[in-house]
């Protein structure tokens, strides 16, 4: 899949931003499509998170769970970057990169590269962009500016 870039403006500090997306536990609180998330030291600075997320499919009138580990590699507070490391996916590698934005503003750019495996339908990927990727920022950006309250 070509990358799929995303940026939006959140009303909260980059360390205040920085918290929340580096708080991998607490993603299925505010995050609905997570149905479970466990967290792994990886050595190194580095965290394993695991995921299983249910999408639902309206093209194909199903809805499709995916399980996945990823790699977090933190790179505090302006960069967090991540790859696959296994499951049902091919690829998945991205980033988010925090820039300050005026007083107390953080631009967020999000960065998503992802592949889906044989037993995936490619319409997942096109959700994943297109439909999900837009709702997960908002859900991010409402997460940190209430919690910065």
């Amino acid at each position: 899949m070509p990358e799929a870039v995303r940026s939006i403006t959140v009303n909260v500090p980059v360390e205040k931003f920085w918290a929340v997306i580096t708080d991998f536990g607490k993603y299925p609180e505010f995050l609905p499509e997570i149905r479970k998330c466990t967290v792994a030291d990886a050595g190194g600075g580095k965290t394993d998170v695991t995921y299983a997320i249910e999408l639902a499919l309206p093209v194909l009138n199903v809805t499709k769970t995916i399980n996945y580990t990823l790699r977090m590699v933190p790179e505090p507070p302006k960069k967090l970057s991540w790859t696959l490391v296994k499951g049902d996916l091919k690829q998945n590698r991205g980033s988010w990169v925090l820039t300050p934005d005026g007083e107390g503003k953080t631009k967020v750019v999000y960065t998503l590269e992802i592949g889906v495996g044989l037993l995936i339908p490619n319409v997942v990927t096109t959700v994943l962009a297109e439909q999900q990727l837009p709702k997960m920022l908002e859900n991010f950006k409402q997460r940190a500016e209430k919690l910065s309250k």
